[in-house]
C-alpha cells in the first residue's frame, strides 16, 4: 500500500457500484495494467455541506488505520491519495461471485457451509472492532466468493457512517433493510460493535433461511413466529446465535464477536426443545413424582424382620425403618382390597340366606295331588254305583255301545 498526494491520471474511473450515506464506490482500471481496481471516496454532495473539512479528516484518519490491517477476508488495501480535495481508497478487486448471487441459483445453503462462510467474515470484523472500526453495512451483496475458491472477502467498508446524524437521518433510506440494526435508523443512537453483530446475525439468517429478518424499524410490529421460518436442519445453537444477536436493544446481544461465536459453536443438548412428539411419555408425566408420604407396604408373606430402635425425634421427618407388619394406613389410595367374610354379612341375612340355601319338600304340590287324586276315585264310584246295566251306551263303563242307542232285548222274551 502507497500514499500519495497526485495519482498522475493512474487511475481510469469505470461505472459506480455503489452509493452509500456518506460515501461512492466506483470500479477503476490502471492505467496501461490494465488491472481492475475499486476506488471509495466521499460523497460529492458533501462538498457543499460547512462539515466537509471534518468529513475528510475523518474519513483520511479511517483509511490510514485500515490500510494497516492485514486479513484474508478483507480487500487488501492497494493505495491512498487525494485529488480535487477529495481524498480515495484503492483497493484490490475481488473477482468471484457475492453471496447474494450465489443465494439466487441456491436458495439456501446447508448449515455447515452457512457456518464456514460466517465464520470467515466473523473473523474479518473482529480485526476491525480490534482496531476500533466498526463496518456497519455486513449483507450478503458485500461478502464475495473467491473464483474457484471458498475463501470470502468482505468489502464495501461504511468508513463514513458516523461523520454526522443530520446527514444519517436525511439518507437512512440507503441503509440495507433487514440487515442494517435499528441504531442506525436512529440518528440520535450511538453504533457500536454489537451493531455490526446484528448485521452478522442478519446475514447468516439469510443464509440458511434463503430470505433477511423483516427491517429493524417495523420488527416490533411483527410476531416471531409470522417471520421465523428455521430449516429442521438448523441446530438449537445456532437458532440462539441469530436470535440474541438480532436483539433490538443493542445491550441485549452479545457485545464482542468472540461472544457471539462462542454462541454459535455451543454443543449441542438434546433435547434443547421439548416437544410431545419426542417424548415416550405424556409432558406432564414427565415432570418427577414427588417421593410419596407414606412408606411402601410389605406383603404379608415375606418374614418379619426384627424391628430397629426408634430413633429420637429431631424436628425433621425421617424415612421410617422396616417392619414385618403393614402400618395401619387412612388414606384408602393404598388401602387392600378385603374379602368380605360371613361374619360380615348382619345375621337376618345370614340366618335368610341359610333358610333359602336348604332344599325344601313341595307339600303344596303333594296336597293338590292328593284332591285330584281324590276327586278322580270319587267320580268313577258313583259312576259305577249308578250305573244301568239294562241301557246299551247309557255309561262310559257299559259293555255294549251303540249309536245311536237301541233297546236291549228284555230276558223275558
Amino acid at each position: 500500500m502507497t500514499v500519495a498526494t497526485d495519482n498522475e491520471y493512474k487511475y481510469i474511473l469505470d461505472d459506480f457500484i455503489g452509493r452509500g450515506t456518506f460515501n461512492q464506490t466506483q470500479k477503476a482500471e490502471i492505467a496501461g495494467l490494465r488491472k481492475v481496481v475499486i476506488v471509495k471516496t466521499l460523497a460529492s454532495y458533501l462538498q457543499n455541506n460547512p462539515e466537509y473539512p471534518q468529513f475528510k479528516q475523518h474519513f483520511q484518519n479511517l483509511t490510514v488505520r485500515l490500510a494497516k490491517i492485514e486479513h484474508p477476508n478483507l480487500a487488501p488495501v492497494v493505495e491512498l491519495f487525494e485529488e480535487d480535495d477529495f481524498p480515495f481508497i484503492i483497493y484490490e478487486a475481488i473477482a468471484g461471485e457475492n453471496l447474494a448471487q450465489i443465494l439466487e441459483t441456491a436458495g439456501k445453503l446447508p448449515q455447515d457451509q452457512a457456518l464456514d462462510y460466517i465464520q470467515q467474515i466473523a473473523n474479518a470484523v473482529n480485526s476491525l472492532h480490534q482496531a476500533d472500526l466498526l463496518h456497519l453495512d455486513i449483507q450478503p451483496r458485500h461478502i464475495i466468493r473467491r473464483q474457484d475458491s471458498e475463501k470470502l472477502v468482505l468489502i464495501e467498508f461504511g468508513l463514513t457512517s458516523e461523520l454526522n446524524n443530520g446527514i444519517r437521518q436525511t439518507h437512512a433510506n440507503l441503509l440495507s433493510p433487514g440487515y442494517a440494526a435499528p441504531e442506525q435508523h436512529d440518528p440520535n443512537a450511538t453504533c457500536t460493535a454489537a451493531t455490526d453483530i446484528y448485521s452478522l446475525s442478519a446475514t447468516l439468517y439469510t443464509l440458511l433461511t434463503g430470505s433477511p429478518p423483516p427491517p429493524a424499524p417495523i420488527r416490533s410490529q411483527i410476531k416471531e413466529q409470522d417471520w421465523l421460518q428455521w430449516p429442521d436442519s438448523v441446530s438449537n445453537p445456532v437458532k440462539t446465535a441469530i436470535l440474541q444477536g438480532l436483539a433490538l436493544d443493542p445491550q441485549q446481544r452479545p457485545q464482542t464477536i468472540d461472544a457471539w461465536q462462542t454462541l454459535l459453536c455451543a454443543p449441542e443438548i438434546e433435547p434443547e426443545i421439548v416437544t410431545p412428539e419426542n417424548l415416550k411419555e405424556d409432558p406432564k408425566d414427565a415432570i418427577a413424582p414427588e417421593p410419596p408420604s407414606q412408606p411402601v407396604l410389605t406383603p404379608p408373606e415375606l418374614p418379619a424382620v426384627p424391628k430397629a430402635p426408634q430413633p429420637a425425634q429431631t424436628g425433621q421427618s425421617s424415612a421410617k425403618p422396616f417392619i414385618s407388619a403393614p402400618p395401619v394406613l387412612p388414606s384408602p389410595t393404598f388401602r387392600p382390597t378385603k374379602l368380605r367374610r360371613l361374619d360380615d354379612f348382619p345375621v337376618t341375612n345370614l340366618k335368610k340366606t341359610q333358610r333359602d340355601a336348604d332344599p325344601k319338600f313341595p307339600l303344596g304340590a303333594l296336597i293338590a295331588t292328593c284332591l285330584v287324586a281324590a276327586s278322580a276315585g270319587a267320580g268313577f264310584g258313583f259312576s259305577v254305583r249308578f250305573n244301568r246295566p239294562d241301557e246299551a251306551g247309557s255309561t262310559l263303563w257299559h259293555l255294549k255301545q251303540s249309536f245311536p242307542p237301541r233297546e236291549v232285548e228284555s230276558n223275558e222274551d
